[in-house]
């Protein structure tokens, strides 16, 4: 792998957190003779988007049960979560889990065909056991995002019921 022992070296690299007085941060720190130098980690989504996420989620009252910067658990029935996702453009996932303990068949493939064919942007799928909804909304845009994750949970609450004979909800 590369590394090499800090006594064949006298060089050490330590990857984890230091305290700081604004909050505990991921850091890297190389150490040398004596000396240490300390890389601040950074992830580019969380300082790009996550204060504009944070400010337009709180504007239009909606409440955030929990969040890292990355992603917000939204308070409510359903699992419903916004994420950032690094791209070309930048985009804010917004997705429900409708479902668990799904199994495959004909019949739910037919049910989630139809919700897809007439939903105009929410998707609808089967993943890992579970029927999950999603919309994906550009970072340039996030003025939008308080009202599509209405409309994300609005349809996992009409939709669930539904599905239920398919598997148990959330």
């Amino acid at each position: 792998d590369g590394s090499r022992d800090e006594e064949e070296t006298g060089f050490s690299v330590t990857i984890g957190t230091v305290p700081r007085e604004e909050g505990d941060r991921r850091a890297i720190m190389l150490a040398v003779d004596g000396w240490r130098l300390i890389l601040w980690l950074t992830e580019p989504m969380q300082e790009r988007w996550a204060a504009r996420v944070n400010e337009v989620l709180a504007a239009d009252n909606i409440e955030v049960a929990a969040t890292d910067g990355i992603e917000w658990l939204i308070a409510g029935g359903f699992d419903v979560r916004v994420k950032l996702h690094h791209g070309h453009p930048d985009v804010a996932h917004v997705r429900a889990v409708l479902l668990r303990d799904v199994e495959e068949s004909v019949e739910l493939f037919r049910e989630l065909g139809q919700l897809n064919a007439a939903s105009n942007h929410i998707r609808y799928w089967l993943d890992d056991g579970a029927v999950r909804s999603a919309v994906d909304v550009q970072c340039t845009e996030l003025h939008r995002l308080p009202d599509i994750v209405r409309q994300v949970a609005a349809a996992a609450a009409k939709y669930a019921p539904i599905l239920a004979v398919f598997g148990s909800t959330p």
